[in-house]
Order: C-alpha cells, then structure tokens, then sequence
C-alpha cells in the first residue's frame, strides 16, 4: 500500500525542529517514491496518486527546503563559523544541485504516472535506478546535516536568530502554490 502522509512530523521543540520536520517529510516522499517504483500490486488510482503526491512534493516543498538551507541557515552561520565549519557549509549548495539534477530527471516520469498510471511499466526501471540514487545521495545529505550542521546552528545561533528564521521560512511558503504550510 501507497500511503500519503500529510501533516507535520512532531520534532518537539527542538531549536531547529521547523528543519528537522522537513527531513521527516523528505525521508517520507523518497520512501513513497521507492515503492511507486517497486510495488507491482498497486492499483491504478493509487498509483497515480502516489505519483502525483511525490512529483508536487519534490517539485515544490523540497526546492523550498533547500533554499531555507541555502538563503537563510547558511548565511545566518557563516557569520559565527570557524574555518572547518565554513569548509562544511561550502559543501551544501553543490549538494543541492545535485539532488536538484536527480530529482528534474524523476519529475517527468513521476508526473506521466500521476496522469496516466498504466505508464508505469515502461519507466519502472528509470524509477528504480535514479530513485536509488537520489535516495541515497538525500540520506547522505540529510544525516551529514543532522550530524553536522544542525547542531552548530543550534550552538551558533541564539534563540531569536533561529526564531526568525523559521518565521522567514515560513514567510517564503505563503502565496506558493502547491506548498504545504509545513513543509
């Protein structure tokens, strides 16, 4: 079964929680994507909603994601970065447009599915094997981030500063279509 889960995922109130319930949701969407890919007992109808959930989400509230990463944590950290951590920030944005190359080559195929289900046959095996690897490439990214960069923010910046940036981020969503509130 293909299931679609919508909502935040609770982080409690950890200083970078807003950021860590998006990882959650990445984690989810790639998961519903790997199963679009593999399952075979899947009807129709919830193939191609599957499909088109992954396809809005990857196409919409993952760039939203690393732009807050990229146009808000980062340069709010540079500011009190040591060399080493800097080296690691730097590591980032070349990460992003990585997984940003993966996901524009699985976006297609996701939506043909999410229009026309009964296409999956033909871009089952393309689905597999860039899906693989943009699964691992985003656990990588992801687990270096939590292991990382996450807890210098959280050492970094003080309360106000990680305050504003959720606000911010939370400003960039509204009036983007197809972006969740949460992301």
């Amino acid at each position: 079964m293909l299931q679609i889960r919508t909502g935040p995922v609770p982080r409690g109130d950890e200083p970078l929680g807003f950021l860590l319930e998006c990882h959650g949701r990445i984690r989810h969407f790639m998961g519903l994507a790997d199963r679009l890919a593999k399952l075979n007992d899947v009807g129709p109808s919830e193939r191609a909603q599957a499909a088109t959930a992954v396809h809005r989400y990857f196409t919409v509230a993952f760039h939203l994601h690393a732009s807050d990463e990229d146009e808000l944590l980062i340069p709010a950290l540079r500011q009190h970065a040591e060399p080493a951590l800097r080296e690691r920030l730097d590591a980032l944005e070349p990460e992003h447009r990585v997984l940003d190359a993966l996901v524009a080559e699985l976006g297609p195929l996701w939506a043909r599915i999410g229009a026309a289900p009964a296409e999956w046959g033909g871009c089952r095996e393309q689905l597999a094997s860039v899906g693989a690897r943009l699964a691992e490439a985003i656990e990588r990214h992801l687990s270096f981030e939590e292991r990382e960069i996450f807890p210098a923010a959280a050492r970094l910046l003080d309360c106000v500063t990680l305050a504003e940036l959720r606000a911010q981020a939370a400003r960039k969503r509204q009036g983007t279509p197809g972006a969740p509130g949460r992301r």
